[in-house]
């Protein structure tokens, strides 16, 4: 559904905000704010944004299931935009449909070679440390 109101100004945004925190009650959900601490309640497993590329990684999922073909997702972005986030979104699903996740960060300051290595021996040492669960799947 098409949005009813869109802001022109962040003045416009501020001031709805600052509506809602005179008003929570009225404004807001009542689960979604604690009146003793004057503080919204963000779920934990709340996911923003990235609904495209989450849908992109579902998708090359159910690839993987219908054809039985191993594929490789890549996500970039810069600091704190969610990939991580993103990330375990899809965690359920894999582990469901029997797949691993095996992923790695990306610093600039060091080889994609170590990248891929690092994320190898993480996965491995999952296992080796007694992951019960990887192994039971592994089996």
């Amino acid at each position: 559904a098409a949005p009813t109101h869109q802001y022109e100004s962040v003045k416009q945004v501020l001031q709805d905000l600052q509506m809602a925190a005179k008003k929570p009650e009225v404004y807001l959900k009542s689960n979604s704010y604690d009146v003793k601490n004057k503080s919204l309640r963000i779920p934990h497993d709340s996911f923003y944004g990235r609904k495209s590329e989450l849908s992109l990684v579902l998708h090359s999922l159910d690839t993987v299931i219908r054809f039985g073909q191993p594929v490789l997702c890549t996500v970039s972005g810069l600091a704190g935009t969610g990939k991580t986030t993103l990330l375990n979104q899809i965690k359920i699903p894999l582990t469901d449909a029997g797949g691993f996740m095996i992923r790695g960060k990306f610093d600039k300051a060091i080889s994609p070679n170590t990248v891929l290595f690092s994320a190898l021996d993480s996965f491995f040492g999952e296992i080796n440390d007694g992951n019960a669960e990887l192994q039971a799947q592994l089996k």
